[in-house]
């Protein structure tokens, strides 16, 4: 039986050079599938609406009219899709052959998982993450630096039924501290799954802020501090994770 995962992912293909990125994570998500059991339905949200309406190649490219913001566009791809599960990713992404495969194993196997991360080399992991189990949940490991990153996150779609669409006022910065908040309250598993290999290129992320950077990244932090009421010391561990995960 055909099992397709719908993979949303968001780009600003502003130039060449980001335009070529968005491409090599398209190719690289199509050439690690290895089975004909899966299907990936690859939708790119695509921030540059003057290049509309180019396609790029093995997607459904969409443009939307409203101004970026991280968790609204996620939603819009969330909204367009309609497989079991739901895969929101950065495009400066490169699979490893067999990852969703390791993902969709543990949640097989597991059914009161709901979210999950792959693990990547490029990211500076604590010592007992690197060190720890294949699978690391947010259950047994409530210390979650670096068991929830933002660039790749592999849901059941059904989880939305639980915590809602994703909050639109976080518009970059705390999207996915917003995030890892929102499944403690609603009591929902996310697991680090080490043998889903997704390598994080990195410092690419920043490329679709433009002339909004402060909106974008530091103001971000009133946002979250008025939803959740965390200060100081959660600040700076929230920091210290958002740079590593957008750096």
């Amino acid at each position: 039986m055909l099992l397709t995962i719908d993979v949303v992912i968001l780009s600003n293909a502003k130039n060449k050079t980001l335009t070529d990125l968005t491409i090599a994570t398209v190719n690289s998500l199509l050439s690690s599938n290895k089975t004909s059991q899966i299907n990936f339905n690859i939708v790119v949200i695509e921030s540059n609406k003057a290049i509309a309406p180019y396609q790029f190649p093995n997607t459904t490219t969409l443009y939307p009219t409203e101004d970026f913001g991280f968790n609204k566009f996620l939603n819009i791809g969330i909204k367009h899709t309609h497989g079991q599960y739901v895969c929101l990713a950065n495009n400066d992404l490169i699979f490893s052959n067999g990852w969703a495969e390791s993902l969709l194993e543990e949640f097989e196997k597991d059914q009161t998982l709901y979210s999950a991360n792959a693990f990547c080399e490029n990211f500076d992991y604590r010592e007992e993450v690197r060190n720890g189990p294949n699978v690391m949940s947010n259950i047994e490991y409530p210390n979650t630096f670096g068991i929830l990153t933002g660039w790749f996150i592999f849901v059941r779609r059904d989880i939305f039924n639980i915590i809602g669409e994703l909050d639109e006022k976080f518009k970059f910065w705390y999207a996915d501290n917003d995030y890892e908040l929102t499944l403690k309250k609603y009591e929902v598993k996310h697991a680090l799954i080490k043998s889903s290999r997704v390598l994080h290129i990195g410092n690419q992320s920043h490329e679709i802020l433009d002339d909004k950077r402060n909106e974008m990244t530091y103001a971000q932090r009133k946002v979250f501090e008025n939803k959740w009421g965390y200060k100081n010391r959660f600040h700076r561990w929230a920091d210290k994770l958002i740079k590593r995960i957008f750096r």
